[in-house]
């Protein structure tokens, strides 16, 4: 019952996205639902936007699309933080490609770089994105040095893209290995970024470190964070104010 209220609960909030045409808004939560019932009859849900067709393995990559849209229109949108056309976008924790899109559809002229480190995942990554103009994929994990990096996937959950270990200690784990750089190696230029975006379940305080430089030339941060949820060497407390700090070296 939570889960519908939830759902109902985004469905209004989706129709007050204002970029959106009526018929935009409302065919997506139509198409929203016609996903779910596909899923949970074992097949394959999609949902088009724009033209363009994302591919939604289960319900809870639907709900992440959908809360994807809504929070950039709340955040960044409606309070104008961004004003420009063409912002340059930063997604870091891709995973399927749910923040692209949501932000291709309100920002259809965003030069966006978009990073998931796990090898299956980056594939949907790139089928969703692929006919997306200046959407840049990086099948890379990025972290405070250049190095190996274990990456821990709960078999029973779909949210792959994360670097912490499970707190369930019974839980079913496979184990791969992926490559690690830092924001600062890949983003050299001095290319200006309207938005870095940041959800990397846990891995958030180790990718700042990493990112010094990127944070001096950046004019908005979006980053998810969770009571529940500890960062990897850190609490919340201790990253917000490596966040301070950190910008607050460069007089800002």
């Amino acid at each position: 019952m939570e889960l519908v209220k939830k759902s109902l609960q985004l469905d209004i909030s989706t129709l007050s996205v204002q970029p959106l045409s009526l018929w935009q808004r409302v065919s997506f939560i139509m198409g929203k639902y016609l996903a779910l019932v596909s899923t949970k009859a074992g097949g394959k849900g999609t949902i088009t936007l724009g033209g363009i067709t994302t591919d939604c393995p289960d319900a809870q990559y639907i709900g992440t699309l959908q809360s994807s849209i809504v929070d950039l229109y709340a955040d960044i949108i409606a309070p104008k933080f961004i004003a420009r056309a063409d912002p340059v976008i930063v997604d870091i924790g891709a995973n399927i490609g749910q923040f692209c899109r949501a932000a291709k559809l309100l920002y259809p002229k965003a030069q966006i770089y978009s990073f998931e480190p796990d090898p299956d995942i980056y594939t949907i990554l790139q089928r969703n994105t692929n006919r997306l103009p200046d959407v840049h994929t990086f099948n890379l994990g990025l972290g405070e040095r250049e190095q190996k990096q274990p990456f821990y996937v709960d078999e029973r959950s779909s949210l792959t893209s994360s670097f912490k270990k499970p707190a369930a200690q019974n839980n079913k784990l496979h184990i791969k290995y992926l490559d690690i750089q830092t924001l600062d190696q890949l983003l050299q230029s001095n290319e200006h970024i309207d938005l870095l975006k940041i959800d990397v379940e846990g891995y958030e305080m180790n990718v700042i470190r990493g990112a010094v430089k990127t944070l001096e030339k950046t004019n908005y941060l979006l980053m998810e964070l969770s009571l529940d949820r500890v960062p990897a060497g850190g609490t919340n407390l201790a990253l917000l104010s490596l966040i301070h700090k950190t910008w607050a070296a460069f007089g800002e």
